[in-house]
């Protein structure tokens, strides 16, 4: 309720208290024995201060987000900006209600579509992913005790995405021709040339590339053979401390940009100029056959199809699909990929424990089904070393 609050020496003035500690924070303040801190209640100031806050945290720090994530906060505070410009509006917490929720999406979808010259404006999964990364950053705010006009935690203010029409993938064919491509002129062409095929032959997500050159090769000892290859936290199911890692086997052509690179692995850069340089590359490659795509674009009900060159849809996630997909046509046993490409955090259970299986065991499984397929590009060994990698000794 409103009470009077009275301290001598004070100015009495009316404040509404529903807490002993609010009330205690008020006379601290009214004493001078604390500085009033003063919350701005823009959705702009909030997301700037958190951004500095996820900057400014140590690597080892438990809430650390990964720079990625950073930019997507950073993407919103720049629609938000031009929602604000085209409305006239500032977004606050308290005026920020659902309805201004459904229209900030119509609104930067407006202006998209008139900064770009562009008929339909965002596809769907753009503005799905919008806003789940908004919702997320309210979130914290609630966490906070912000109050807010929207109730975050309704249901059905996520968009959700929707299944691409078109999964491409880069076959053997264009691995090889990828493969033999001299892009020494360029150094963007050669990075994108480098990330197709050590993503390709990994089956790693971007995240998991982009801090591929932290890692070194190692030789690990399996059951029946040894394994030179790479261990790596899986960024994307290692969360609330459950650590995730896989072994991956370092096949031919990685081994090949390693020897390259001084024996470590290259460095890559963000993942949009990643995406745009293997756009270049595979461009400059004349992957030009025209693929079909049936997109469904935010505000409409109908999905629009559009012929589209294959250079312009190949991007990082690309290459992952590639690996999985090449040997599934393999006919590779697809429990065998999983364990590379979708591991999981089992929890202590009594199936956990009795299970004896480990990350190198899941890459020696990959290499024994990799030697019994045909393949040029999906090879562990040279044609002059042995099974293990190691030079052949000469039969007298």
């Amino acid at each position: 309720g409103i009470r009077d609050i009275g301290v001598t020496g004070v100015q009495t003035c009316a404040l509404p208290i529903s807490k002993p500690k609010e009330l205690k924070e008020l006379v601290m303040i009214k004493l001078e024995r604390k500085e009033k801190i003063i919350q701005d209640s823009t959705l702009k100031y909030f997301i700037t201060e958190k951004i500095k806050y996820f900057e400014k945290l140590p690597q080892t720090a438990t809430n650390k987000v990964e720079r990625r994530t950073i930019q997507t906060y950073s993407n919103i505070l720049i629609q938000i900006a031009k929602y604000e410009e085209s409305t006239n509006d500032t977004l606050t917490f308290n005026n920020f209600d659902e309805a201004k929720y459904w229209n900030f999406f119509t609104v930067i979808n407006d202006v998209y579509k008139k900064e770009n010259e562009l008929p339909y404006g965002y596809m769907v999964n753009s503005i799905a992913k919008t806003s789940k990364t908004l919702l997320s950053l309210l979130k914290m705010a609630e966490q906070q005790e912000i109050p807010m006009a929207l109730k975050v935690n309704k249901k059905g203010l996520r968009i959700q995405e929707v299944k691409k029409s078109n999964e491409i993938f880069l076959n053997e064919k264009h691995l090889s021709q990828i493969i033999k491509a001299n892009v020494s002129h360029s150094s963007e062409l050669n990075n994108a040339k480098n990330y197709l095929i050590i993503s390709c032959l990994t089956g790693l997500r971007y995240d998991d590339m982009f801090h591929l050159h932290e890692l070194k090769p190692q030789e690990f000892k399996g059951r029946n053979k040894k394994i030179k290859g790479f261990k790596t936290l899986v960024r994307k199911v290692s969360k609330f401390n459950k650590d995730v890692f896989i072994c991956v086997p370092i096949f031919q052509e990685v081994k090949k940009i390693i020897s390259d690179n001084d024996g470590k692995f290259p460095q890559f850069p963000t993942n949009q100029k990643m995406n745009e340089q293997i756009k270049k590359l595979c461009k400059f490659l004349k992957f030009d056959e025209e693929i079909e795509c049936n997109y469904l674009y935010f505000g409409n009900d109908a999905t629009v199809k559009v012929t589209t060159p294959f250079h312009e849809l190949v991007g990082t996630h690309t290459a992952r699909k590639s690996f999985v997909t090449n040997l599934i046509q393999h006919q590779v046993n697809r429990n065998i990929i999983d364990n590379i490409t979708h591991p999981k955090y089992f929890s202590r259970t009594m199936a956990s424990i009795y299970d004896n299986s480990s990350i190198i065991d899941n890459a020696e499984l990959l290499l024994d089904a990799i030697e019994k397929i045909k393949s040029k590009i999906y090879k562990y060994e040279d044609a002059q070393k042995g099974r293990n990698g190691m030079p052949q000794k000469k039969v007298k």
